[in-house]
């Protein structure tokens, strides 16, 4: 949340979003890997929340959970990315 409220103030610490996204892609990472995950109807409609632009978008329900969460930890990379090469 820190992170979160940094950028919208226009103060962004780099190493707390550094650590934010390290933390988040991780978390993910080790999601898409456990077998369990896959079948979880929690879990997907976590991912589908999240993947989903936190209810916004129009992500349809059917899409796997797997190709969600691997989709968001790209989503997740590029979104570090440009952070890093738009530095404030």
């Amino acid at each position: 949340m820190a992170f979160v409220k940094g950028m919208a103030m226009g103060e962004p610490d780099k190493n707390l979003a550094l650590n934010f996204f390290k933390a988040a892609i991780g978390f993910l990472d080790r999601l898409a890997k456990d077998r369990n995950a896959e079948g979880n109807e929690a879990v997907h409609e976590l991912i589908h929340f999240i993947h989903n632009d936190f209810g916004e978008g129009d992500v349809p329900k059917d899409i796997p959970t797997r190709d969600m969460i691997l989709n968001e930890i790209e989503h997740l990379k590029g979104e570090r990315e440009h952070f890093i090469r738009n530095f404030p």
